[in-house]
């Protein structure tokens, strides 16, 4: 049997399902009371890791600026000393 009649057909699935592979039984009817099943077979990925938190003031290019203006300073103290 094939679904012909172009209406979207909508499905809830419950939330909260453990990762790994679930069957779900399903059972539709239509308006003259005709029904059809079937079996979905449905795998649940697991939840990505969470990224790590930012922290405020280390974003990489104050970090790279302030360590490039560092250096700079440090070559020039050194210059000076040897003089």
């Amino acid at each position: 049997m094939a679904w012909t009649s172009g209406i979207e057909v909508h499905f809830s699935v419950p939330d909260g399902l453990a990762a790994g592979g679930h069957d779900s039984f399903i059972t539709f009817e239509d308006d003259e009371g005709n029904t059809v099943n079937d079996t979905v077979v449905m795998t649940v990925g697991a939840a990505p890791a969470p990224p790590p938190p930012d922290i405020p003031g280390y974003e990489l290019s104050i970090v790279l600026g302030i360590s490039s203006i560092m250096s700079i300073g440090l070559n020039l103290l050194m210059k000076k000393k040897k003089k």
